[in-house]
């Protein structure tokens, strides 16, 4: 089931049919096949099945097909989730701490034209995650991946000491070069900058469609600053 769902061209009878299977590992496949176009029929079981399962949902809310109302969900199960971990595992007292699941879905709910410049609630929820200890490069590509650019921006700008409006302005750029000199200093890999570029693609082309010649220059560009000059950049503008 895994190995065809994985195929670049499915017909919509064994989407649904894979979809029905209701396996987790062939859902995730599923999820993940940029190649293809979920059915409804799919979406439906899906979406039910991401409500438990947050490997599912991440890469189930990263698609252009899904519907507003199941993402919306989605998301409230996502933030639940978040929520009970801090509980769990951080033995987390204060209040305002326990409403971080939230404060970071809040981009969702937000007009999607203005949506990402940082709101002040996703400032303080990057505060949080980084006084919990919490803030890496793996929470803010899992941030990514579920399409939350404006949380993505406030957590990278806490995390890299870079202001918020310079990592925003940054991203809206062709050739974002501000993003690859604090990537670069900050040791962030190529596979991974490539990504956050991918991701936040949607800030400098409202379709969707990635610009190849802008792609490959901001990669150029990435691969000629050294991290020592980076850093020492990356430092004044603080």
């Amino acid at each position: 089931w895994q190995a065809i769902a994985a195929r670049g061209e499915l017909s919509s009878p064994v989407i649904d049919m894979l979809a029905g299977t209701r396996d987790i590992d062939t859902a995730v496949v599923l999820s993940k096949n940029e190649r293809i176009c979920l059915t409804e029929a799919a979406i439906n079981i899906l979406g039910e099945m991401a409500k438990t399962n947050e490997t599912i949902a991440r890469p189930l809310l990263a698609r252009p097909e899904i519907p507003e109302a199941l993402a919306r969900s989605l998301y409230a199960h996502v933030g639940a989730e978040l929520k009970a971990y801090l509980r769990t595992y951080y033995d987390v007292g204060d209040e305002a701490v326990k409403q971080v699941a939230e404060d970071i879905v809040v981009e969702f709910s937000d007009s999607p034209s203005s949506v990402f410049m940082p709101s002040k609630h996703m400032i303080d929820a990057a505060e949080k995650f980084s006084l919990l200890g919490m803030l890496n490069m793996q929470v803010m590509m899992d941030t990514l991946q579920r399409g939350q650019i404006a949380t993505f921006i406030a957590f990278f700008a806490k995390y890299s000491g870079v202001p918020v409006a310079r990592i925003h302005d940054s991203l809206r750029e062709t050739c974002p070069k501000g993003l690859a000199i604090a990537c670069r200093a900050l040791g962030v890999q190529k596979p991974d900058f490539s990504r956050i570029y991918l991701m936040t693609n949607r800030m400098r082309s409202p379709e969707r469609i990635v610009n190849q010649h802008d792609m490959m220059e901001v990669l150029a560009y990435f691969d000629s600053v050294r991290p020592e000059v980076a850093q020492r950049i990356v430092r004044r503008s603080r």
